[in-house]
């Protein structure tokens, strides 16, 4: 036989174990990774320049037209939509 003579091998697991201490530090450095991101982020909003909001309307005039065609068998269209905004008067 080739490979061992029919031998069985057998790998045995070894359970690897993360010792408390480990865990510690680790949660330690979550802590404080997290508590520095968090002041970044809101030492970074204070700087944050806001633009002054532009009056609007809140209404308009629409116009729509649509043309019916006698004998049309389809139940699907195209179309196309342009706005023209104009300058107030």
């Amino acid at each position: 036989m080739i490979g061992g003579g029919g031998k069985k091998v057998e790998k045995k697991l070894e359970k690897t174990e993360i010792s408390k201490s480990v865990i510690v530090v680790l949660l330690v450095l979550t802590v404080i990774i997290s508590i520095l991101g968090t002041w970044t982020v809101l030492d970074e909003m204070q700087n944050v320049k806001t633009v002054p909001a532009i009056p609007s309307r809140e209404y308009g005039d629409v116009k729509l037209n649509i043309n019916n065609i006698p004998g049309a068998s389809h139940t699907f269209g195209e179309g196309k939509v342009s706005i023209k905004i104009l300058e107030a008067e």
